[in-house]
């Protein structure tokens, strides 16, 4: 029961980041709430979640790298929109993002037409959103 909560959280947390970023750009959140809630955020999808036990158990030794290599990239994308927060006309950061932007989704493509665990797919999925607003607000 428990690996099913945090299979339809994690969308969820991605959908609340771009959420808040979007606010944090419109000045309705202050940027100190949102460096908080994000660093909190990144941790929580590349070290904590490597420690959980879910993910380890329910998938297969070859899916293990690919969960591994999923959940980094969302953290790096996530900590990317931290410093896009304060440093708004840094064009290495926005190239950086870009490609990772690219990759994420490039790597939900490969998730749907390969058929890997439609977690992966919603998960990539539901932070390209996050990436849209980085490159485009």
């Amino acid at each position: 029961m428990k690996e099913h909560i945090t299979k339809k959280l994690d969308p969820i947390l991605a959908l609340l980041i771009f959420a808040l970023y979007f606010l944090t750009e419109k000045q309705v959140v202050p940027n100190i709430m949102y460096f908080a809630i994000s660093i909190l955020l990144a941790l929580y999808f590349f070290p904590i979640k490597l420690f959980t036990k879910h993910w380890k158990d329910d998938a297969p030794g070859n899916l293990r790298t690919i969960y591994f290599f999923s959940f980094l990239l969302i953290a790096i994308l996530i900590s990317l929109s931290t410093v896009l927060v304060y440093l708004d006309d840094s064009k290495i950061f926005y190239n950086i993002t870009l490609v990772i932007s690219i990759i994420n989704i490039l790597m939900a493509y490969i998730y749907f037409i390969r058929k890997y665990p439609s977690y992966l797919f919603v998960l990539h999925f539901s932070i390209s959103f996050l990436g849209a607003a980085l490159l485009f607000a």
